[in-house]
């Protein structure tokens, strides 16, 4: 059989794929790209502050399963968790604070509370 082309070696492909990545990676990063994908990884990484509204919502969700299920592990995550709370939105840490001191749990109080 004769061959009707040329091949491409795999090295020639190799070289090829990293270029264009290259040009892809050079091409976010001049057009500001990388900021965004910065403050994504940074966010993986490190938490941060919350918002209240976001804790409240977390800690409502673990009141209301523990007095679904009565299994400890979510008075023990209501009682125990320390959230960091951004309270004016700049992103910054204001203060600290459980879920006992933003949400009142009425099955977590009848269990004892968060001292037993």
């Amino acid at each position: 059989m004769k061959k009707r082309g040329q091949e491409l070696s795999t090295n020639t492909i190799i070289v090829v794929i990293l270029a264009v990545l290259v040009l892809i990676i050079v091409a976010i990063f001049f057009t500001g790209g990388f900021e965004t994908f910065k403050d994504k990884i940074q966010g993986i990484w490190q938490k941060g502050a919350l918002p209240v509204q976001e804790v409240v919502v977390e800690c409502n969700g673990y009141c209301s399963s523990y007095d679904t299920t009565g299994l400890e592990k979510f008075k023990t995550n209501f009682c125990t968790i320390d959230y960091e709370l951004d309270t004016t939105g700049d992103g910054k840490v204001d203060e600290y604070a459980r879920c006992q001191d933003l949400v009142t749990c009425g099955a977590v109080e009848s269990a004892g509370g968060c001292l037993s």
